[in-house]
Protein backbone atom coordinates (compact mmCIF):
# COMPACT_ATOMS: atom_id res chain seq x y z
CA UNK A 1 0.00 0.00 0.00
CA UNK A 2 2.71 2.13 0.70
CA UNK A 3 4.20 1.56 -2.48
CA UNK A 4 1.49 2.12 -4.55
CA UNK A 5 1.12 5.83 -2.30
CA UNK A 6 3.82 7.05 -3.00
CA UNK A 7 4.09 5.44 -6.72
CA UNK A 8 0.95 7.99 -7.32
CA UNK A 9 2.84 10.55 -5.99
CA UNK A 10 5.44 10.47 -8.22
CA UNK A 11 5.61 13.60 -10.40
CA UNK A 12 5.87 11.79 -13.95
CA UNK A 13 3.38 9.27 -13.00
CA UNK A 14 1.01 12.39 -12.07
CA UNK A 15 2.11 13.84 -15.87
CA UNK A 16 0.81 10.65 -16.91
CA UNK A 17 -2.40 10.03 -15.36
CA UNK A 18 -3.07 13.97 -15.95
CA UNK A 19 -2.61 13.48 -19.54
CA UNK A 20 -3.99 10.25 -20.15
CA UNK A 21 -6.90 11.88 -18.37
CA UNK A 22 -7.16 14.63 -21.00
CA UNK A 23 -6.93 12.32 -23.93
CA UNK A 24 -9.77 9.96 -22.62
CA UNK A 25 -12.02 13.08 -22.15
CA UNK A 26 -11.26 14.60 -25.83
CA UNK A 27 -11.95 11.00 -26.66
CA UNK A 28 -15.40 11.60 -25.45
CA UNK A 29 -15.77 14.93 -26.59
CA UNK A 30 -15.35 16.84 -23.29
CA UNK A 31 -13.21 19.12 -24.71
CA UNK A 32 -13.63 21.89 -22.24
CA UNK A 33 -12.62 19.53 -19.77
CA UNK A 34 -9.86 17.60 -22.04
CA UNK A 35 -8.16 21.01 -22.74
CA UNK A 36 -7.67 22.00 -18.85
CA UNK A 37 -6.17 18.46 -17.79
CA UNK A 38 -4.10 18.20 -20.76
CA UNK A 39 -2.49 22.06 -20.23
CA UNK A 40 -2.53 21.12 -16.36
CA UNK A 41 -0.17 18.16 -17.22
CA UNK A 42 2.41 20.27 -19.34
CA UNK A 43 2.41 22.60 -16.82
CA UNK A 44 2.87 20.44 -14.46
CA UNK A 45 5.65 18.75 -16.32
CA UNK A 46 7.25 22.00 -16.97
CA UNK A 47 7.85 22.94 -13.21
CA UNK A 48 8.97 19.39 -12.34
CA UNK A 49 11.44 19.66 -14.55
CA UNK A 50 12.59 22.70 -13.52
CA UNK A 51 14.64 23.58 -10.22
CA UNK A 52 11.71 26.14 -9.75
CA UNK A 53 9.56 23.76 -7.74
CA UNK A 54 11.78 20.74 -7.01
CA UNK A 55 14.91 22.54 -5.00
CA UNK A 56 12.23 23.44 -1.79
CA UNK A 57 10.70 19.78 -0.63
CA UNK A 58 14.04 18.82 -1.51
CA UNK A 59 15.94 21.16 0.36
CA UNK A 60 13.60 21.60 3.81
CA UNK A 61 13.92 17.37 3.82
CA UNK A 62 17.83 18.07 3.63
CA UNK A 63 18.14 20.99 6.30
CA UNK A 64 16.36 19.05 9.21
CA UNK A 65 19.54 17.93 9.44
CA UNK A 66 23.30 19.17 10.04
CA UNK A 67 26.29 17.14 8.39
CA UNK A 68 28.91 15.62 11.17
CA UNK A 69 31.69 16.98 10.58
CA UNK A 70 33.25 16.02 13.75
CA UNK A 71 32.48 13.66 16.42
CA UNK A 72 31.84 14.92 20.09
CA UNK A 73 34.74 14.55 22.22
CA UNK A 74 32.09 12.43 24.58
CA UNK A 75 31.70 9.58 22.24
CA UNK A 76 34.73 9.64 19.86
CA UNK A 77 37.25 7.46 22.83
CA UNK A 78 34.06 4.73 23.05
CA UNK A 79 33.23 1.99 21.27
CA UNK A 80 30.81 3.69 18.61
CA UNK A 81 28.81 1.95 16.43
CA UNK A 82 28.43 3.33 12.22
CA UNK A 83 25.53 1.91 10.63
CA UNK A 84 25.58 2.39 7.07
CA UNK A 85 22.19 1.73 5.85
CA UNK A 86 22.08 0.09 2.58
CA UNK A 87 20.89 1.80 -0.65
CA UNK A 88 21.32 -0.01 -3.46
CA UNK A 89 23.77 -2.17 -5.42
CA UNK A 90 24.29 -5.20 -7.76
CA UNK A 91 25.56 -8.61 -7.33
CA UNK A 92 27.94 -8.86 -10.45
CA UNK A 93 30.35 -10.50 -9.13
CA UNK A 94 32.87 -9.60 -12.50
CA UNK A 95 33.24 -5.85 -10.46
CA UNK A 96 34.97 -5.03 -7.48
CA UNK A 97 32.80 -4.23 -4.24
CA UNK A 98 33.05 -0.68 -5.21
CA UNK A 99 31.70 -1.11 -8.28
CA UNK A 100 28.88 -3.26 -7.07
CA UNK A 101 27.17 -0.50 -5.03
CA UNK A 102 24.86 2.09 -6.43
CA UNK A 103 25.83 5.88 -6.24
CA UNK A 104 23.84 6.36 -3.65
CA UNK A 105 25.45 3.50 -1.18
CA UNK A 106 28.70 4.09 -2.08
CA UNK A 107 28.06 7.95 -0.63
CA UNK A 108 26.90 6.27 2.09
CA UNK A 109 30.06 3.96 2.99
CA UNK A 110 32.34 6.72 2.24
CA UNK A 111 30.96 8.91 4.48
CA UNK A 112 30.59 5.80 7.22
CA UNK A 113 34.51 5.65 6.45
CA UNK A 114 35.19 9.32 7.04
CA UNK A 115 33.68 9.21 10.60
CA UNK A 116 35.30 5.67 11.30
CA UNK A 117 38.88 6.93 10.77
CA UNK A 118 38.41 9.37 13.41
CA UNK A 119 37.27 6.87 16.01
CA UNK A 120 39.78 4.22 16.73
CA UNK A 121 37.21 2.05 18.97
CA UNK A 122 34.40 2.37 16.39
CA UNK A 123 33.11 -0.45 14.38
CA UNK A 124 30.90 -0.14 10.93
CA UNK A 125 27.94 -1.73 10.52
CA UNK A 126 26.43 -2.27 7.01
CA UNK A 127 22.77 -3.38 6.11
CA UNK A 128 20.81 -4.31 3.90
CA UNK A 129 18.73 -7.45 2.02
CA UNK A 130 19.52 -9.08 -0.73
CA UNK A 131 16.59 -8.10 -2.98
CA UNK A 132 16.37 -11.09 -4.71
CA UNK A 133 20.07 -10.74 -5.49
CA UNK A 134 22.20 -13.81 -4.72
CA UNK A 135 24.56 -11.20 -2.38
CA UNK A 136 22.84 -9.02 -0.08
CA UNK A 137 23.71 -5.38 0.27
CA UNK A 138 25.54 -5.56 3.55
CA UNK A 139 27.67 -8.58 2.03
CA UNK A 140 28.92 -6.03 -0.76
CA UNK A 141 29.02 -3.22 1.23
CA UNK A 142 31.08 -4.93 3.89
CA UNK A 143 33.62 -6.02 0.88
CA UNK A 144 33.70 -2.92 -0.31
CA UNK A 145 34.63 -1.20 2.97
CA UNK A 146 37.20 -4.06 3.21
CA UNK A 147 38.77 -2.66 -0.28
CA UNK A 148 38.79 0.60 1.01
CA UNK A 149 40.80 -0.32 3.68
CA UNK A 150 38.44 -0.85 6.80
CA UNK A 151 39.81 -4.40 9.04
CA UNK A 152 37.66 -7.15 8.46
CA UNK A 153 37.10 -6.92 12.48
CA UNK A 154 35.68 -3.64 12.65
CA UNK A 155 32.92 -4.94 10.20
CA UNK A 156 29.66 -5.98 10.79
CA UNK A 157 26.45 -7.45 8.66
CA UNK A 158 22.94 -7.40 9.16
CA UNK A 159 21.70 -8.74 5.78
CA UNK A 160 18.31 -9.84 6.89
CA UNK A 161 16.79 -6.16 6.97
CA UNK A 162 14.68 -4.73 3.81
CA UNK A 163 13.35 -1.42 5.11
CA UNK A 164 14.40 1.61 7.19
CA UNK A 165 12.28 0.29 10.02
CA UNK A 166 13.54 -3.46 9.77
CA UNK A 167 17.26 -2.05 9.83
CA UNK A 168 16.26 -0.26 13.05
CA UNK A 169 15.00 -3.19 14.63
CA UNK A 170 17.34 -5.23 13.47
CA UNK A 171 20.21 -3.27 15.11
CA UNK A 172 18.24 -3.37 18.58
CA UNK A 173 18.11 -7.01 18.18
CA UNK A 174 21.76 -7.64 17.66
CA UNK A 175 23.50 -5.01 19.48
CA UNK A 176 20.97 -3.20 21.91
CA UNK A 177 21.38 -0.03 23.17
CA UNK A 178 24.53 0.42 25.01
CA UNK A 179 26.80 1.65 22.62
CA UNK A 180 27.01 5.62 21.17
CA UNK A 181 25.24 4.48 17.44
CA UNK A 182 25.95 6.73 14.37
CA UNK A 183 23.32 6.41 11.43
CA UNK A 184 24.87 7.35 7.92
CA UNK A 185 22.24 7.86 5.24
CA UNK A 186 20.98 10.24 2.55
CA UNK A 187 20.03 13.32 3.55
CA UNK A 188 17.02 13.40 2.18
CA UNK A 189 16.14 10.07 3.94
CA UNK A 190 17.56 11.33 7.40
CA UNK A 191 14.44 12.30 8.68
CA UNK A 192 12.60 9.23 8.09
CA UNK A 193 15.21 7.19 8.82
CA UNK A 194 15.38 9.04 12.44
CA UNK A 195 11.99 8.62 12.84
CA UNK A 196 12.28 4.66 12.49
CA UNK A 197 15.46 4.35 15.15
CA UNK A 198 14.11 6.64 17.52
CA UNK A 199 10.50 4.74 17.62
CA UNK A 200 12.20 1.67 17.92
CA UNK A 201 13.88 2.98 21.52
CA UNK A 202 17.40 4.51 19.91
CA UNK A 203 18.74 7.64 19.96
CA UNK A 204 21.08 8.07 16.77
CA UNK A 205 23.23 10.60 16.12
CA UNK A 206 22.75 11.38 12.33
CA UNK A 207 25.50 11.69 9.91
CA UNK A 208 23.64 12.96 6.50
CA UNK A 209 25.50 12.48 3.07
CA UNK A 210 24.32 12.42 -0.72
CA UNK A 211 23.10 15.97 -0.19
CA UNK A 212 21.20 17.07 -3.73
CA UNK A 213 20.88 20.69 -2.92
CA UNK A 214 24.46 22.54 -2.86
CA UNK A 215 25.28 26.11 -2.76
CA UNK A 216 28.19 27.35 -4.39
CA UNK A 217 30.20 31.02 -5.16
CA UNK A 218 28.61 30.09 -8.56
CA UNK A 219 24.99 31.16 -9.06
CA UNK A 220 22.65 30.51 -12.19
CA UNK A 221 19.60 32.24 -12.49
CA UNK A 222 18.82 30.57 -15.67
CA UNK A 223 19.34 27.05 -14.50
CA UNK A 224 16.39 27.54 -12.61
CA UNK A 225 14.46 26.92 -15.65
CA UNK A 226 15.98 25.01 -17.59
CA UNK A 227 14.42 21.76 -18.06
CA UNK A 228 15.99 18.90 -16.57
CA UNK A 229 15.41 15.09 -16.06
CA UNK A 230 17.35 14.92 -12.99
CA UNK A 231 15.45 17.60 -11.36
CA UNK A 232 11.75 15.23 -11.87
CA UNK A 233 14.01 12.24 -10.42
CA UNK A 234 14.95 14.13 -7.93
CA UNK A 235 11.57 15.86 -6.92
CA UNK A 236 10.34 12.02 -7.16
CA UNK A 237 12.74 10.77 -4.37
CA UNK A 238 11.76 13.47 -1.93
CA UNK A 239 7.98 12.64 -2.97
CA UNK A 240 8.72 9.48 -2.19
CA UNK A 241 10.09 10.46 1.25
CA UNK A 242 7.48 12.19 2.56
CA UNK A 243 5.50 9.29 1.45
CA UNK A 244 7.47 7.27 3.60
CA UNK A 245 7.22 9.30 6.46
CA UNK A 246 3.85 9.78 6.47
CA UNK A 247 3.08 6.40 6.35
CA UNK A 248 5.19 5.97 8.79
CA UNK A 249 3.45 8.22 11.33
CA UNK A 250 0.02 6.30 10.55
CA UNK A 251 2.18 2.91 12.06
CA UNK A 252 3.47 1.31 8.81
CA UNK A 253 7.08 0.38 7.43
Amino acid sequence: MRLLFAFLLMPLQLFILLLLSGLILLRFKKRKWAKVFIITSLVWLFITSTSLLSRYPIQFLESQTEVLMNVPDSISALETHIMVLGGGHSDDIRFPGVDQLNNNSLGRLSEGIRLFRTMPQSKIIVSGWGAGSMISQAEVMAKAAMELGVPDTCLAMLKEPWNTKDEANEYLKNFGSDHPLIIVTDALHMPRALYHFRNAGLNPIPAPTNHIIKKGSKRSYIGLIVPSGSNIQNLGRAFHEYAGLLWAMMGGD
